[in-house]
């Protein structure tokens, strides 16, 4: 158990390692910092100045040691274009972007999970196909696009609802319709699948079998055991609405991490990328933990189960075992005791004496 989870924790440790090196040498060598934050027009004394104040005249390498060796002290630096601390940055942007994942989630799973429990109930209907058309059509269409489409005909065309911003409720519409589109079609058909395989399950036939109510039987047998292999993809849910926020949130003007990330990589303000990027990064360490251990519990449970089944087919078949069959020599033939005519088993008979 603790050589698993220290094994995970090394893993993760160096795959954030290696993303933020990865993340820091490619935007120092796509453009100077300076120069992109100062604009064309600086001279080279403002250049320098701008260098020297934030260690920018130093070797890549011993920069990325001095990140480094501030990031274990916990000082994520300070942001090239606010002055104010990375920390700060990231969490001024961190609330709009949760009143925006939040609503979506309970949208995704309200609307994605019934869907696809009804499809599995209805299977190979009309209704199980129109759901499950509907859900690769939600799927295939990439959120910018429902976001340019849904601007172009609720704001722009109709002006029911604005354009950008999150100062009302009214704000809030679009952005939760493009993001929630995908993420529901994406549960819509686990929920489907992880319906059918529970509703092939040994209990829910003795269930039918002694007679039981086909709503009971759905509700206290098949939905439980559904359900568990639905939460197992929270975990890459949440992911994904990361993801999604990013061009979500850069598509409706919202002030959140989404287009925080955008502005600072096209300023090149290294410390808040990099502030994102390691949170980003980090929010992949438990669903790697739980695959993982899961992954590793499954494959101990596979090993320990094929040995016992070997142990006890050895124990029961005892020298009969095909194995010891392929080795087993053949007994001698004994030659049997050539007996005069008239004689048993035990000697000729008294008679004869």
């Amino acid at each position: 158990m603790f050589a698993v989870v220290f094994r995970i924790l090394l893993r993760a440790a160096f795959t954030l390692l290696l993303l933020t090196a990865c993340v820091f040498f490619g935007l120092h060598m796509t453009g100077d910092p300076a120069r992109i934050m100062l604009g064309n027009a600086a001279d080279e004394v403002a250049l320098e100045a701008f260098r020297a104040q934030w260690g920018l005249n130093l070797p890549l390498w011993q920069q990325f040691l001095v990140y480094l060796e501030k990031f274990v002290s916990l000082d994520m630096g300070t942001s090239y274009m606010t002055g104010q601390p990375v920390r700060d940055v990231f969490l001024d942007a961190l609330g709009p972007t949760l009143s925006l994942m939040i609503p979506t989630a309970v949208v995704t799973l309200l609307i994605g999970i019934p869907s696809g429990v009804c499809a599995a109930l209805h299977r190979n209907t009309l209704l199980d196909r129109s759901l499950m058309v509907m859900s690769v059509f939600g799927y295939a269409v990439p959120n910018f696009f429902m976001g340019v489409l849904l601007l172009l005909v609720f704001s722009i065309q109709l002006g029911w609802l604005p354009s950008y911003g999150n100062a009302t409720v009214w704000h809030y519409i679009m952005p939760i319709i493009t993001m929630a589109t995908s993420e529901a079609a994406i549960f819509s058909r686990y929920a489907r699948s992880a319906m059918i395989d529970a509703l092939r399950l040994p209990c829910v036939r003795a269930a039918r079998m002694r007679g039981l109510p086909e709503r009971r039987i759905i509700w206290l047998h098949a939905l439980p055991n559904a359900m568990l292999s639905i939460l197992t993809i929270l975990g890459f849910f949440l992911g994904t609405l990361v993801a999604g926020a990013v061009i979500t949130e850069n598509v409706f003007s919202w002030p959140g991490v989404g287009k925080l990330l955008v502005q600072s990589v096209a300023s090149r303000d290294i410390p808040v990328v990099q502030m994102i990027v390691l949170v980003t990064g980090a929010r992949s360490s438990p669903q790697t933990f739980s695959w993982t251990f899961s992954h590793s519990s499954s494959t101990r449970a596979f090993a320990r189960e094929t040995t016992d089944d070997h142990t006890s087919r050895t124990r029961h078949c005892g020298r009969h075992h095909p194995r010891r069959l392929l080795h087993r020599r053949a007994p001698r033939a004994r030659p049997r005791p050539v007996r005069p005519r008239g004689h048993g088993p035990h000697g000729p008979p008294p008679h004869a004496v």
